[in-house]
This record gives structure tokens, C-alpha cells and sequence, in this order.
């Protein structure tokens, strides 16, 4: 069931709900003893981060890092309406706190999630089709290189062309 909230409380109880989201999103890095970073700008290359701390921790199969970071964001606000002499929701631009996770998937390979933590919550899951392929390739004893988001064949692979 929805809970119910005065208008003139929104700000509060967004407040309330943000910060619970935020902990309980940051729990399993925290449980698992990942970093959890905050930075300056939403701006900064978080994927070769988070790729740069895999590689250096030996990360294979599990959470890698965290980060969070304040970015605009659309959501809601309370505004007066001059009209109706009444409080109304309405549809605004704002900053608000996101959360960015990475990990290492054992079926899909090196994935990303990005949190909104201020209503309406949005929630990103980022996944490349390429590190799938990557790990069926692996588990089916293939040989190929890979260079940056390409796989190449080995030279007995390109001979045996489909």
C-alpha cells in the first residue's frame, strides 16, 4: 500500500526515504568491504575507475566498487499555486545524490548499476553484450584476444569460419 503524505511534508519524508535507499543500496558494498567513494563531479570516468580498482584488487567475480556523486536529476517539488491558494507537486530539475555500483557478474561479465536516491528513484542497469560473449566464449574453452570492447578469433578460430 502507498503511504500518504501532506504536501507540506513531502520534503521531509522524501528526506527520510532518500537516506534509507541510499544505506540500504550501499549495504552489500559495505558487508562485502568494497570502497565507496564520493566525488567531486558526476563528470569523472567512473567505469575506468571502477575497471582501474578491479584490476589492482584482482577482482574476478563480485562487487568491485561504489561511487556517489550529486547530479541534476528530474523530480518533484512543492510549489504554491497563486490560483488555488493550494500546494501542488510539481515535475522540477533538481540535484540529488546517485549511486553508481559495479561488479563482476558471473554470466554477464563486468556491469554497472546507477541509483537516483531522490524520488521518483530511478534505477539503471548497465550491461555489455560483448563481456557476455566474452564469458561464453571462456566457459566453451575458446581461444580469442580481446582489445578494449573488440574480441578477436585466434588463427585456428578464423580458419574455421561458419
Amino acid at each position: 500500500m502507498g503511504q500518504r503524505c501532506a504536501l507540506k511534508d513531502y520534503f521531509q519524508h522524501v528526506e527520510q526515504i532518500s537516506k534509507k535507499v541510499k544505506e540500504a543500496s550501499l549495504a552489500p558494498m559495505e558487508a562485502s568491504q568494497r570502497p565507496i567513494r564520493y566525488l567531486r563531479s558526476g563528470k569523472e570516468g567512473k567505469e575506468e575507475l571502477a575497471r582501474t580498482i578491479a584490476r589492482q584488487d584482482r577482482i574476478t567475480g563480485r562487487p568491485i566498487c561504489a561511487f556517489t556523486a550529486v547530479e541534476p536529476c528530474w523530480s518533484w517539488r512543492i510549489a504554491g499555486n497563486r490560483e488555488t491558494h493550494k500546494l501542488e507537486l510539481k515535475r522540477a530539475m533538481r540535484q540529488c545524490l546517485f549511486v553508481y555500483h559495479y561488479w563482476i557478474d558471473d554470466t554477464f561479465g563486468f556491469m554497472s548499476a546507477r541509483l537516483q536516491t531522490w524520488f521518483p528513484f530511478t534505477f539503471h542497469v548497465y550491461m555489455n553484450g560483448r563481456e557476455r560473449l566474452a564469458r561464453q566464449m571462456d566457459l566453451a574453452g575458446m581461444k580469442y584476444h580481446r582489445h578494449d570492447n573488440c574480441s578477436v578469433g585466434s588463427k585456428t578460430l578464423l580458419k574455421h569460419k561458419h
